[in-house]
């Protein structure tokens, strides 16, 4: 029985032969994400919803 990634792999490879920039586009989508202020801003909102969820507890 294929695990989940082999899964993702091969439904991956499918969406490629379909679409041949598609990781391409996938990698511009996420360089900015990727950008160290970026990482740090996210981080700062996960922090603060982590802190909103344990005070609503």
């Amino acid at each position: 029985m294929p695990t989940q990634r082999q899964h993702m792999k091969a439904l991956l490879s499918e969406e490629e032969a379909h679409n041949k920039t598609l990781f391409k586009a996938i990698l511009s989508t996420l360089r900015p994400l990727m950008d160290e202020k970026s990482a740090d801003e996210l981080n700062k909102i996960s922090m603060r919803t982590q802190e909103r969820k344990s005070a609503a507890d």
